[in-house]
């Protein structure tokens, strides 16, 4: 298996974690902004997983561009 080959596997791979995983947080987030849990510490945890939300979506999709650009640049 050549190259292309492996990186075009790993990005299915990849995309695959990332669609079955970007939305780990968002219940958490979705409970949170429907005030499951009030006062200043549940504001903290709110913002935090918030946070915590985005950056692991950022960070699939990164994944999922980072190797979509290594196929572009293989001949």
């Amino acid at each position: 298996m050549d190259e292309r080959e492996q990186l075009k596997q790993i990005l299915n791979f990849v995309q695959r974690l990332s669609d079955d995983h970007w939305w780990l947080l968002a219940e958490a987030c979705r409970l949170m902004d429907g005030h499951a849990w009030v006062g200043p510490t549940a504001r903290a945890f709110a913002a935090d997983q918030q946070t915590r939300s985005r950056a692991l979506q950022q960070a699939l999709q990164e994944s999922v561009d980072l190797i979509k650009r290594q196929l572009t640049r293989l001949p």
